[in-house]
């Protein structure tokens, strides 16, 4: 106790207490293992007792439940809210697999539209390559394809050109599955020689 007197002078013993037999009885590990609602229960008993006890006034406690409350329903709308782009994003990879680029040739720099650039570097980063997969000499290979990392045109196409690349080189050697182009004539794109 003095030593963590000594390397927390401001503490009280009263915390003091607290965080040891926090440490010593494992309740972290315990507050993992537990579900939401019995950590709920335990919550709200913790907040009556402390109120009963005289340590915070039953307005003080009050407030800060309504606080508690508004940042769990702003929350809520938040993870709504990432929910429905998540599925929306899903829906337009879903739309976009059939007619995406195949071939690193075909992705010309100047007939691109930006539209189409966005959606191919757009599924390249949510469903291309793996994060964890390895180049040619067995190193970790990642290709960064997020917008705002790509500063221009000229940069998105080369990142572009690599992730095809890189995609097509690992179904060579059957790691990664591709369906095979439905129909070269639906590309949004001319092919154009490098």
């Amino acid at each position: 106790m003095r030593r963590q007197h000594r390397l927390r002078p401001g503490i009280t013993d009263i915390t003091l207490g607290a965080v040891v037999f926090w440490n010593y009885n494992d309740v972290g590990g315990f507050m993992v293992r537990q579900e939401t609602p019995t950590l709920d229960y335990i919550r709200r008993a913790a907040r009556e007792l402390n109120v009963e006890s005289g340590n915070i006034s039953r307005s003080t406690a009050t407030v800060e439940i309504a606080h508690y409350e508004a940042i769990a329903a702003k929350n809520s709308a938040e993870d709504e809210q990432k929910q429905l782009e998540r599925d929306q994003r899903s829906e337009r990879m879903d739309h976009y697999e059939a007619v995406r680029i195949r071939n690193p040739k075909q992705v010309p720099l100047r007939a691109m539209n930006n539209e189409l650039l966005e959606c191919e570097l757009e599924w390249h980063r949510f469903r291309g390559l793996e994060q964890g997969h390895t180049n040619l000499s067995g190193e970790p290979c990642f290709i960064p394809t997020i917008k705002s990392h790509l500063k221009n045109k000229t940069d998105q196409v080369q990142r572009l050109r690599l992730c095809i690349a890189e995609l097509n080189r690992l179904a060579t050697l059957g790691r990664v599955e591709i369906r095979p182009d439905p129909d070269p004539k639906q590309s949004d794109c001319e092919e154009f020689e490098m």
